[in-house]
């Protein structure tokens, strides 16, 4: 079986690390506000159900493209290509920021060292 590439390693660790913290703020945001006994938050909910599934597709992304599925790099990208249209909407900083990390999550998520890795057979289970 050959070895995992460390930009796999580095990105998937990073995407989940990332996801992990946007499904804590959103969460966060409800409980400050319940603890301060304000009955409206600033965030609507459908912008808090947004953080929160953003930030579990990111966690499920890395989890997979850590496991070796051709799927985790794919829903990544799709992930960063998502921030990009959010973040051109937004803010021009936001933007040159998500714009050059999807281009290095790219370059090396589609490196022939990468896609070897994701590419290997699997063993078949019984």
């Amino acid at each position: 079986m050959s070895t995992r590439p460390r930009a796999i390693t580095l990105i998937g660790w990073l995407f989940i690390a990332v996801g992990g913290a946007g499904i804590a703020r959103a969460l966060w945001d409800v409980l400050a506000a319940a603890a301060a006994g304000r009955s409206q938050l600033e965030t609507t909910l459908l912008e808090l159900g947004i953080m929160i599934a953003s930030g579990i597709v990111a966690v499920l992304g890395g989890a997979l493209l850590l496991r070796g599925s051709a799927w985790g790099r794919w829903l990544l990208l799709l992930w960063m290509a998502f921030h990009i249209v959010i973040s051109a909407l937004d803010d021009r900083v936001k933007l040159a920021m998500h714009v050059v990390l999807f281009g290095a999550v790219v370059y090396f998520l589609l490196r022939a060292e990468a896609s070897a890795y994701l590419k290997r057979p699997r063993p078949e289970t019984e």
